[in-house]
């Protein structure tokens, strides 16, 4: 029996860069309340690893019917120890998905994503037992400004969100 539980323990932590276990934090699901560009917007985020733990993939769904929204957002790990490496695709479609890479901080991470428009700067930071998650839009030549800001809050996962 504890030869199972101990081989059970193993296969669910991440095998990929040691780096990501501290991501581990948002594995699980999330209710994700906040704003983007100033309207209320009420979400449900699910972090789940994926590709033998290479990459913490974050699938956030708004809850709004009239407002339908979606996320798919792979993290990776970089070129040196630390680095992150990311993409983020969305319900806009192809056109607007993009790169990004950033870093892994002693309280979280941040992580920039390039347009040609400008650069959204997506900030996570550990708040008790959940998470915050801003983005700062940065168009050349102007200073940055708000575009959203989630509170993540630990959720149970309904079969809605397998």
């Amino acid at each position: 029996m504890i030869a199972f539980l101990l081989a059970a323990a193993v296969a669910a932590a991440p095998a990929g860069d040691p780096a990501l276990r501290d991501l581990a934090g948002l594995e699980g699901c999330w209710s994700a309340a906040g704003e983007v560009r100033g309207k209320v917007t009420r979400n449900r985020l699910r972090g789940a690893w994926r590709l033998n733990g290479k990459y913490m993939m974050i699938s956030l769904t708004s809850t709004d019917d009239k407002d339908p929204y979606q996320a798919d957002v792979p993290i990776g790990g970089g070129d040196k120890p630390g680095d992150l490496s990311s993409f983020w695709m969305d319900s806009t479609g192809g056109a607007y998905s993009t790169g990004g890479k950033g870093r892994l901080e002693p309280d979280g991470f941040t992580i920039t994503y390039h347009y040609p428009d400008g650069d959204y700067v997506n900030v996570w930071r550990h708040a008790g037992k959940g998470w915050t998650w801003t983005i700062t839009e940065v168009k050349p030549g102007q200073p940055g400004k708000a575009f959203a800001r989630y509170d993540l809050q630990s959720s149970g996962c309904s079969i809605r969100d397998r």
